[in-house]
This record gives structure tokens, sequence and C-alpha cells, in this order.
């Protein structure tokens, strides 16, 4: 299997999630941006992209908010903040409708 390159990455995550990939080279919070900007990380690292030079295609001050990213969020995080709320609602309804 072949190892992506960062630009092929670049282009994946902008095309996935409809984002310009200065989007994720913000400083910007917005959950979509942080969790592409988080799999991009993740696929860069996998794909043997030195920590140092993934911190520089995302203009970070250095490679210890890559490290951040890599150690604190799964692929699956995003999916669990954003929905499980909604599914706890959810069962919270269904079984008041039970009883």
């Amino acid at each position: 299997m072949n190892k992506l390159t960062a630009t092929e990455i670049k282009e994946i995550i902008e095309k996935t999630f409809n984002l310009k990939f200065i989007e994720l080279k913000s400083k910007s919070r917005l959950p979509k941006i942080v969790y592409a900007r988080v799999l991009f990380a993740e696929e860069c690292n996998k794909s043997g992209i030195s920590r140092a030079q993934i911190s520089r295609y995302l203009n970070q001050a250095n490679h210890t908010s890559i490290v951040y990213y890599l150690n604190r969020y799964t692929p699956y995080s995003y999916l669990e903040k954003e929905f499980k709320p909604r599914f706890d609602k959810l069962r919270e309804e269904i079984e008041n409708k039970q009883v």
C-alpha cells in the first residue's frame, strides 16, 4: 500500500469536508474544522510525515499541538461529542413513552 503525501491528504480533506485548507490553518475552533485538522494530522502521521512537518502544514507554533491532537482525539471522538447528547435525549424520550 502506497503512503499518501501531505498534498494528497490535504486534497481529500478539502473535498470530504468541503473546506479550503486555509481554514484548517486558521485558529478556528469550529468542530468541523477542528475535526478536519485532527484527521489531517492523524493521516499524515500514519503516512510517516513528521509531527514537526505536520505542524508547519497547519501553521501551528510547534509540534506539541500535533502531539496533543494525536493523543487527545480519536476518529470517533467528534461523533461521540456531537451525537451522544442527541442519542441520550432520544433514549430518554423513548423510555418515557414506554412507561
